[in-house]
């Protein structure tokens, strides 16, 4: 494996651990353990709650706030929000979370041959809920699930002992930034979701 390729496993790698992490912290004890299985209200949390964290304006863009027909508006609102609190907050987080944070959260596009299918994506999505069920989040056919306990373990076992303590410090105020967000959606979507 050339050197390119390899750093960039390792990227992705990391990216995927700190997303875990991050979702350990979102866990609210008095909400219960509870997040979304649509990824797109996880994205959503993630952005949001990184904004609150390094003190910017967070929750004006978010996926509930949009009707799903706007969803490409969502995510392209939201990434070039994103992008802009961000950039107003060097020195509040550590550079290579904020790089990893930015970097799974960027928004590309899938074209298909069909005119018309084409869709927005980004790394998150695909450590969220992987292809054919191998992200972070396995769960089917409901519209909540918990972090499963393998994940738990990973987290405090194997990813936080490895991160510096400046990476440990923000990616627990990320994660704990985020139950407001994540406690909203969970309240949202018992209210208008049936599954």
């Amino acid at each position: 494996m050339d050197k390119k390729w390899k750093e960039m496993l390792e990227q992705h790698e990391y990216e995927r651990s700190l997303l875990e992490a991050i979702l350990y912290f979102s866990k609210d004890k008095e909400k219960g353990y509870f997040l979304p299985t649509i990824q797109e209200f996880v994205l959503s949390e993630v952005v949001n709650g990184t904004i609150a964290y390094v003190g910017g304006n967070a929750g004006l863009v978010g996926y509930r706030k949009k009707s799903i027909n706007h969803r490409i508006s969502f995510e392209n609102d939201l990434c070039n929000y994103f992008k802009e609190e961000m950039e107003g907050a060097k020195g509040k987080i550590d550079t290579k979370v904020k790089k990893a944070i930015l970097e799974m959260t960027e928004i590309k596009w899938m074209y298909v041959p069909e005119p018309g299918d084409n869709y927005p994506t980004c790394r998150l999505y695909r450590y969220y809920k992987g292809f054919a069920g191998g992200g972070i989040c396995n769960a089917v056919f409901q519209s909540t699930y918990y972090l499963d306990s393998h994940t738990i373990s990973k987290v405090e076992n194997e990813i936080l002992p490895k991160l510096s303590n400046s990476e440990k410090r923000d990616v627990e105020g990320v994660g704990k930034a985020m139950r407001k967000f994540v406690n909203g959606d969970i309240e949202y979507i018992k209210s208008h979701y049936f599954w």
